[in-house]
């Protein structure tokens, strides 16, 4: 039997965390997008815990990926330390088409 085709949000990749009303979050898998020409078309500035969305350009393209959002991880390499640390480790495993996981506010 073939293995199934990864979509961009794999399935069950949504997960409820945080406690208290108004003070959750969802944490989103997705497969980066990265072109010769655009590279992954976001603006990102590192802090402690993750890569920041500032923006997200229409090329190349990033489906589910939204301004604010958190990437705390990239190729199941989690995204902790301070800025430098983070902007290093996200340069280092960046690439089309590996996954990263979004923290996203409710």
């Amino acid at each position: 039997e073939a293995a199934p085709r990864l979509p961009s949000v794999k399935e069950g990749s949504q997960r409820e965390e945080g406690s208290g009303r108004g003070r959750g979050f969802r944490l989103l898998s997705f497969l980066l997008r990265v072109s010769p020409d655009h590279g992954a078309g976001l603006d990102l500035e590192p802090e402690r815990g993750g890569m920041r969305v500032e923006k997200v350009y229409d090329e190349p393209g990033q489906p589910g990926v939204l301004s604010q959002d958190l990437i705390t991880k990239i190729s199941e390499v989690s995204l902790q330390g301070n800025p430098d640390r983070v902007e290093a480790m996200f340069g280092k495993h960046f690439a089309d088409g590996v996954e990263i996981t979004v923290r996203r506010s409710q």
